[in-house]
């Protein structure tokens, strides 16, 4: 078992999920524990901050009275702390083009029932304009993570748009930056380019829920366009053993095909059902596999960096032989 530890740059180490089951599981045992929540309280009037544990214990609390504290200390926390004073910031979404499969999502590449659309620069200065008319003078600018629609230099060129705008009512004094994780080159031209915060949200810490799975084939027809009742209808051939027409074999066959060459990447079969072609889908297979191996590597120091490089290069060779079972040999100069 991996072990917890909130001060480790390993995400499976500070992002624990059997820590986090065990603090529910803390928080459930001791929401009516009254002698317990009382003491976390009386620490957090030291404004010296909670553990994660003390924070869940509060939030499972079931004791009326202890609520009521709560809600006073926090009121009392917050005058303490802000005063009488609201930060607000409004949304602008900039794309809504993605390549991910995110479930809980509209945006998400699979969805082929919503327009797809990009601001222009020209277009970000009529919705800046008409925000700072609302009174807004802070923004989030939002965007999916596509990187062909969506590349940094979108986003920075339309940073550079919203800065820019000097309309009546006063200028934008912050933009607000919300897109996918990205790299620490380009974190740092966010930061030359005068953001405010960069916002990078975990809709969930439940494993089981945001494990990252490729598409299978359902959902490549789904991003090809097929509806729910169409797939239920072949899969209902299937359950029933009947026969399809010639037409409909051949036509799902080759889908079948495309399926088995492109894989199930979100950002693969995007490129491919918008290209309606093989056209630049093995270079992206083959960045993602780069990727993986800058990705298994990276906490590796000296030689085991090239043992892990060469038990991963060695696996589809392995794993296309009879016997499954294999050893390898590291010989390494």
């Amino acid at each position: 078992m991996i072990k917890y530890d909130k001060k480790s740059l390993k995400a499976e180490e500070f992002i624990n999920d059997g820590e986090i089951k065990e603090t529910l599981e803390y928080a459930k045992n001791n929401k009516s524990n009254k002698e317990l929540i009382f003491s976390i309280i009386e620490k957090a009037r030291s404004y010296k901050g909670l553990s994660h544990r003390e924070a869940a214990v509060l939030l499972e609390c079931d004791i009326p009275e202890a609520n009521e504290a709560m809600k006073e200390l926090a009121y009392e926390i917050k005058e303490k702390i802000y005063g009488h004073r609201i930060v607000m910031f409004a949304p602008l979404y900039l794309s809504n083009y993605c390549v991910n499969g995110c479930t809980y999502c509209p945006y998400h590449a699979v969805n082929k029932h919503i327009p797809r659309k990009k601001l222009s620069q020209e277009e970000i200065k009529k919705e800046v304009i008409a925000l700072q008319d609302m009174g807004h003078k802070r923004l989030a600018i939002e965007s999916g993570e596509d990187p062909v629609n969506n590349p940094i230099e979108y986003i920075l060129e339309s940073i550079k748009t919203i800065y820019s705008i000097h309309h009546k009512n006063g200028d934008i004094r912050r933009v607000n930056v919300n897109i996918a994780a990205t790299t620490v080159e380009n974190y740092r031209k966010l930061k030359e380019a005068g953001i405010g915060t960069y916002i990078l949200f975990q809709e969930t810490y439940n494993k089981e829920d945001y494990e990252m799975y490729s598409m299978d084939f359902e959902e490549f027809l789904w991003a090809k366009s097929y509806s729910t009742e169409q797939i239920e209808e072949y899969y209902k051939h299937l359950l029933e053993i009947k026969p399809l027409s010639d037409t409909e074999y051949n036509v799902m066959l080759a889908n079948f095909r495309e399926y088995i060459v492109i894989g199930g990447m979100p950002a693969i079969v995007n490129q491919f059902v918008t290209n309606n072609n093989y056209s630049g889908t093995l270079k992206m297979q083959r960045q993602i596999l780069l990727d993986y191996e800058e990705d298994i590597t990276k906490y590796a120091k000296g030689l085991d960096k090239g043992k892990i490089l060469n038990i991963y290069r060695k696996i589809p060779v392995f794993l296309g032989k009879e016997n499954k079972k294999f050893q390898i040999l590291l010989h390494l100069v």
